[in-house]
């Protein structure tokens, strides 16, 4: 009886222990390095469980709920006490003409920012990435209630508001 293995057999032995360890793998490893994909999809026909019902919807705690007019409820968020100025939303609606004009309404504010060539140079010079995407979250100027009405006669309504 032979108690010590050739070089082959040990080799042949270990590629056929990482063949099991890759079979019986159930996820994936995306590209970063970190994120699991699972290679089965989720059960369909699970439960929900009670405690992820949304029973009822929070309200506002703000006093915004007696504000009917949109000024009115502009002026409360957007006083003379935040840190932004004319000139500042000036140059970000002017950011969002120009993208328009770019017809790069569709494309990621990574792109326009980009520094290796391919960003346009005007985005980078005007105002940090950061900062647009902050104000263009803070910043919401359309009645999605009305606009389907305004815009048979007006292709500027869900901005024409805000400028007069």
């Amino acid at each position: 009886e032979r108690k010590s293995r050739s070089e082959s057999e040990q080799y042949i032995s270990e590629c056929d222990d990482e063949e099991i360890t890759l079979s019986n793998n159930l996820s994936f490893i995306g590209k970063n390095g970190f994120t699991k994909w699972n290679k089965m999809a989720p059960p369909r026909n699970v439960r929900t469980r009670q405690e992820n019902y949304v029973s009822r919807l929070p309200l506002s705690k703000l006093p915004t709920g007696s504000l009917k007019d949109p000024i009115d409820i502009w002026k409360y968020f957007v006083d003379d006490t935040i840190d932004t100025d004319l000139i500042e939303i000036q140059a970000f609606i002017e950011l969002l003409y120009y993208a328009g004009l770019l017809k790069a309404n569709h494309l990621n504010a990574d792109d326009l920012w980009k520094t290796n060539g391919s960003g346009v140079e005007i985005f980078r010079v005007t105002m940090s990435l950061s900062r647009f995407r902050f104000l263009l979250r803070c910043i919401k100027i359309d009645d999605k209630a009305t606009r389907e009405e305004r815009l048979k006669n007006d292709k500027l309504a869900p901005i024409r508001d805000f400028f007069e």
